[in-house]
């Protein structure tokens, strides 16, 4: 499935499609401006930091832990030179009990400094809702795409594409399906061009966003 893919995106983008890199940790601190940017009106991020004048101070607090966190224990592509564009997955190969333990015990604290505690209480009901659908969606390994975000002003470039290809291609060599979650109703075109499909929607709790899971199979 990825192969005419990326044989129309070559054929299309030519020399001019963006090049794509595993993020280096110098960078973290662009990326992660890029991403809340992108994620600033995103409806998960309307729910949890409603106020504007918050939002703009924690969102890039916010997305500095998820960077570091996928440094320490993820995948990150990211655009070459200056930074348009992140991608952020989880491997099909998860890290130890003990590690995963720990890690998620400081990734949760550096969370709830970032939003504070109705941000913090409301991120929650999220994370939540969608571990529940992904235990209930998916019972082999996968990469997880957990964020994917072009800078505004580059949106439309072809940018968001190139950055799936890379593990979409891995995937496709080792065999391994890809899963993510959007809240974004417009995304679901964007996804299903390259090869995902809906598997579940529903709502987060409280008045929460609703959300669509979607999987990329493995060509058999």
């Amino acid at each position: 499935m990825a192969v005419p893919w990326l044989a129309g995106l070559l054929r299309s983008g030519g020399m001019n499609a963006p090049r794509i890199t595993t993020l280096a940790r110098s960078r973290a601190g662009e990326a992660a401006n890029v991403l809340a940017r992108a994620f600033f009106d995103d409806p998960l991020t309307l729910f949890t930091l409603p106020d504007a004048a918050h939002r703009a101070l924690a969102l890039p607090r916010l997305m500095r832990v998820a960077v570091t966190n996928a440094l320490d224990g993820g995948h990150i592509d990211a655009t070459r030179g200056r930074v348009r564009g992140v991608a952020i997955w989880l491997s099909p190969e998860p890290p130890g009990a003990a590690e995963a333990v720990e890690r998620g015990e400081q990734t949760r604290a550096r969370l709830a400094r970032a939003l504070g505690p109705q941000g913090w209480e409301r991120m929650n009901l999220a994370r939540n809702a969608l571990g529940e659908r992904f235990d209930a969606d998916i019972s082999e390994p996968v990469w997880h795409l957990t964020l994917l975000g072009v800078d505004p002003v580059r949106q439309g470039e072809g940018v968001g594409a190139a950055l799936l290809a890379p593990i979409l291609a891995r995937a496709d060599s080792a065999g391994v399906a890809c899963y993510l979650e959007t809240f974004k109703g417009e995304n679901l075109a964007f996804y299903h061009k390259h090869g995902f499909d809906v598997l579940a929607e529903g709502n987060v709790p409280s008045g929460g966003p609703r959300y669509w899971t979607m999987v990329r199979r493995a060509p058999v």
